[in-house]
C-alpha cells in the first residue's frame, strides 16, 4: 500500500471517530430530553392527583358538616351532643381504605356555660374530611336561633317596645296552649305539662331590660294587667305580685331575630307585595304549615304592609319593615316575626283574633310608636305545638342555620 493509500485510511477512520462521538453526544441529549418529558409528565399527574384528592377531601369534609347540621337539627337538646364521645364519624361514603369524615361539635368559646353546658343556642361544628394522602377540614358556627323555645308569648328584643290596648277583653297569655284543631272540632286547650324538655309557662310579654319591663306595665291599666299571665315577672313587681307577667328575657338579641329573619325569607311558601289585605283566605294549617312573608321595605303606602281579615294560617308569618294588622276571627297557629323599621303588630276589629305560639317583634329605632296593640277580643298564647308547628314549615331546617362558615385548612 502506497504512502497516499495510508494517508487517506487515517484520514477515513478519524472521520468515523467524529461521527461516533457526534451520535454519542445526541443520544445523550435526546436521552436527557426524554427523561425531563417523562418527570414533567409524572410531576403533572402528580398535581392532577394531589388536587383530586384535595378536592374529595373537601367534599367529604362538607358531608361532615351536612350531617353534624342534621344530627343538630334532630336533637332537642344540644348539650348531649356536646357530652357524647367524640368524633362521630359519617356514614360511609367512600370506602374505608380511601378515607372518610368525621365531626365534632363543639361549645362556642363566647358561651358562659361552659364546654358542655349550652345557653346561647349557638355551637360550633369542625369536620374533617380525608381522602388517600390529602385532608381537609371545614368549620361552621351553627345556631338553633330561637324557634325551639321563645321567652314569651309576646317577645320584644327592639330598641323600643310600647303596647297599647283598649278595653279588658284580651289576654296574652305565657302559659302553654294547644290550639284547636284544623276543624276546630277539638277546642282550645291548657296544658303546661305538655311541652316536653321545653319549660312552661313562659312570660306573658318579654322585654330585654328591668326599665322597658316598667315601662310596658305602666302601658296597661290595673284592669289590663290582670290580662297577662304566665311565669312570675323577673325581676319581681314591688310590692311583690305575679301579675302583670312581664318578664325579662335576653337569651334572644335583635342581631339573632335579623338572622333568623335573613334565613327565612329566601324560605317563603307564600310571598306578598306590601299593602296586601286578604280576606277570608287560608294561608297554611297544621298539617300543611307555610311560612308567609311581606317585606315592606320602601313602602311609603297607609295601609299596613299586610292585613289579615277573617283568615286562618299556619306557620311561620314575617312582615319586615312593617305592619302587620289582624281583624275579624283571624286565627295563626305558629311563629309571627314582625322585624324592622317602624313595625307593628294590631289586632283590632269585630270577632276573635287568635295567636297560638308566639309573636316576636323588633322594631329598629326608639320611637314612641306602638308595636303591639289591640281593640276587642285578642288571644295571643303561647304555645310549644305552634313552636313546632313552625319549625315542620321549615321541613325542620329552622332548628339550624349557619351564623359563619370558614375552610381551616
Amino acid at each position: 500500500m502506497d504512502l497516499l493509500s495510508r494517508k487517506q485510511m487515517r484520514v477515513s477512520r478519524g472521520e468515523q471517530g467524529s461521527v461516533l462521538v457526534i451520535a454519542l453526544l445526541f443520544a445523550s441529549i435526546l436521552t436527557i430530553m426524554g427523561v425531563s418529558f417523562l418527570t414533567v409528565a409524572g410531576t403533572d399527574v402528580s398535581i392532577v392527583f394531589n388536587e383530586t384528592n384535595h378536592s374529595q377531601a373537601f367534599y367529604l369534609a362538607e358531608a361532615g358538616i351536612a350531617e353534624a347540621t342534621r344530627v343538630l337539627r334532630d336533637s332537642d337538646d344540644w348539650d348531649t351532643q356536646l357530652g357524647a364521645p367524640q368524633p362521630f364519624p359519617c356514614p360511609g361514603m367512600v370506602p374505608v381504605a380511601d378515607g372518610g369524615c368525621t365531626f365534632r361539635v363543639e361549645n362556642d368559646a363566647a358561651d358562659a356555660g361552659g364546654p358542655a353546658n349550652d345557653t346561647n343556642d349557638l355551637v360550633v361544628v369542625r369536620a374533617t374530611g380525608t381522602f388517600r394522602n390529602a385532608a381537609k377540614e371545614v368549620d361552621i358556627g351553627l345556631t338553633r336561633l330561637l324557634l325551639s323555645a321563645p321567652p314569651g308569648a309576646i317577645t320584644s328584643v327592639g330598641a323600643s317596645t310600647n303596647v297599647s290596648f283598649a278595653g279588658n277583653s284580651f289576654d296574652i297569655d305565657g302559659n302553654n296552649w294547644i290550639p284547636p284543631s284544623d276543624d276546630g272540632t277539638v277546642p282550645e286547650s291548657m296544658n303546661n305539662g305538655s311541652c316536653g324538655a321545653i319549660p312552661a309557662p313562659k312570660f306573658g310579654i318579654a322585654v330585654p331590660d328591668a326599665a322597658t319591663q316598667l315601662g310596658v306595665k305602666n302601658d296597661l291599666t290595673s284592669q289590663q294587667q290582670d290580662n297577662v299571665l304566665g311565669a312570675n315577672p323577673n325581676p319581681p313587681w314591688a310590692p311583690v305580685s305575679t301579675i302583670p307577667s312581664i318578664g325579662v328575657d335576653t337569651t334572644i338579641t335583635q342581631a339573632e331575630l335579623s338572622i333568623l329573619t335573613n334565613y327565612l325569607i329566601p324560605m317563603a311558601t307564600l310571598t306578598y307585595s306590601p299593602g296586601t289585605s286578604i280576606s277570608s283566605g287560608t294561608l297554611g294549617t297544621q298539617a300543611d304549615p307555610k311560612i308567609v312573608v311581606v317585606d315592606a321595605t320602601g313602602y311609603s303606602g297607609s295601609d299596613p304592609a299586610l292585613t289579615l281579615s277573617a283568615t286562618k294560617g299556619a306557620g311561620i308569618l314575617i312582615v319586615k319593615n312593617g305592619s302587620l294588622r289582624m281583624s275579624g276571627n283571624s286565627q295563626w297557629v305558629g311563629m309571627v316575626i314582625v322585624i324592622g323599621n317602624n313595625v307593628e303588630i294590631d289586632l283590632r276589629g269585630g270577632g276573635d283574633k287568635s295567636i297560638y305560639g308566639s309573636v316576636l317583634l323588633a322594631e329598629n329605632l326608639n320611637v314612641a310608636t306602638n308595636q303591639a296593640e289591640g281593640q276587642g277580643n285578642v288571644k295571643v298564647r303561647f304555645s310549644c305545638q305552634g313552636v313546632n308547628t313552625a319549625n315542620i314549615a321549615g321541613g325542620g331546617k329552622l332548628k339550624g342555620a349557619t351564623v359563619w362558615w370558614r375552610e381551616v385548612f
